[in-house]
């Protein structure tokens, strides 16, 4: 039996079963997002936000990524590979790309499909 404290620990067993099998795992935009804790991510120099979404999408630990000023040399990209810490939205905060399974992309969609037939 799962107790409450335990259901997050069921939702990333199945999240893990079904990665990587072609299942319609997918990116959502969130925007004005502050940017994360950056423990257990990765810079990557030089790499296109198309680019850095091919790489998450290859990784089962990737939960999402965001462009970044690197140097003079321009933009790269950052992507977290463990839980998400101080997620917070901020007028002034950045895209913030989640990566999701199939049925939270479905959901997403619905909603905001939904969302926007209505208004």
């Amino acid at each position: 039996m799962l107790y409450p404290q335990d259901w997050h620990l069921k939702c990333q067993e199945t999240r893990k079963e079904a990665c990587g099998k072609g299942d319609g795992e997918g990116i959502v935009r969130l925007n004005g997002v502050k940017f994360l804790d950056a423990r257990n991510s990765t810079l990557y120099s030089n790499m296109s936000l198309e680019e850095c979404e091919r790489e998450c999408l290859k990784s089962c630990n990737c939960r999402g990524y965001a462009n970044v000023y690197v140097d003079e040399m321009g933009r790269g990209c950052i992507a977290w590979y463990s839980e998400l810490r101080d997620m917070r939205r901020y007028k002034s905060g950045q895209d913030f790309y989640l990566r999701v399974d199939a049925v939270e992309l479905g959901m997403y969609c619905l909603f905001f499909h939904n969302r926007l037939i209505v208004a």
